[in-house]
């Protein structure tokens, strides 16, 4: 029974990163489709920007799912990137709360289910590099016609 309870804590886990990485790469293209076509009549900028987004977010996520650091020192005055970037707000305000409130996550995924900033930013630059990979790869955007 503990090892079902905790498959279904890992699948709520899983439906909350993808559904965060889905919404996020939705308005980055929401966004981008237009700039893209006023500028180049094409869609190669939406392709590229998700491409430099996910690696936005792969940094930004790496950096938000490292643990804290301790130190030896409690007087330490120097300034930690932990302090400035907090590992895991879980917050219900902003876009992500938006996210929390759009289902399926919504109905099931209570707060102490849903994974941290830190890898939701990691699961949404996944999203963002396959859905600009299959730009790419299926739809042949970016690709010169002799290749295609």
């Amino acid at each position: 029974m503990a090892s079902d309870s905790r498959l279904w804590r890992y699948a709520l886990g899983v439906v909350d990163g993808l559904q965060y990485g889905v919404v996020l790469t939705a308005v980055v293209v929401a966004f981008l489709v237009p700039v893209s076509l006023a500028l180049s009549g094409t869609l190669v900028l939406v392709k590229v920007g998700l491409f430099l987004g996910g690696i936005l977010l792969l940094g930004f996520g790496a950096l938000k799912a490292r643990p804290e650091q301790r130190t030896a020192y409690e007087g330490d005055w120097r300034p930690r990137l932990s302090r400035a970037i907090p590992s895991d707000s879980r917050s219900e305000d902003g876009f992500a709360g938006l996210v929390n409130a759009l289902p399926p996550a919504a109905w099931y995924i209570g707060a102490d289910d849903r994974l941290s900033d830190g890898f939701r930013f990691l699961v949404a630059w996944l999203v963002m590099w396959v859905t600009s990979y299959a730009m790419e790869a299926v739809f042949l955007v970016g690709v010169p016609p002799a290749l295609g």
